[in-house]
């Protein structure tokens, strides 16, 4: 591989995790703007495996039950895995859900979410801006060195 290639590597990976990032972010805002919080029920924790390629990360989703402001009951899992869980069955929670689909919930309060995608963009930013100095490192040198 040419050293030439490695600001390239750095940048081209600094961008895709900035724009995981921005896309989370944006989806967890839109999710916020819409969401209504209801009293609900951790009634289960299901253990699943995530992930493209094996090490697959092993994260908890509480099964919640609550009812909709419209009277209606909901027994549903969060699409949100966390580990370590972050409530216990039997314990009571706050919920936020989507009134146009209260299937899929989420557990209300804490705003991981937010602080994950924002050290997406923050970590891709930062890969871009290293791709910047080191190809900028890698101009200044003469030619010979990089043969």
């Amino acid at each position: 591989m040419s050293i030439e290639l490695l600001p390239l590597l750095f940048a081209g990976a600094g961008a895709i995790f900035f724009f995981v990032g921005l896309s989370g972010l944006r989806s967890t805002k839109r999710f916020a703007e819409r969401a209504v919080q209801a009293t609900g029920l951790v009634i289960a924790v299901n253990w699943e495996r995530v992930g493209r390629r094996p090490p697959r990360q092993l994260l908890a989703f509480p099964v919640l039950r609550f009812t909709t402001r419209e009277g209606q009951p909901v027994e549903a899992q969060s699409p949100v895995g966390t580990r370590p869980p972050r409530a216990k069955e039997g314990e009571q929670v706050t919920v936020l859900y989507d009134p146009a689909d209260p299937t899929q919930p989420r557990l209300g309060g804490t705003g991981t979410e937010t602080v994950l995608y924002t050290v997406f963009m923050l970590l891709g930013g930062g890969l871009v801006l290293v791709g910047i100095v080191v190809f900028a490192g890698l101009q200044a040198l003469p030619d010979e060195l990089l043969d």
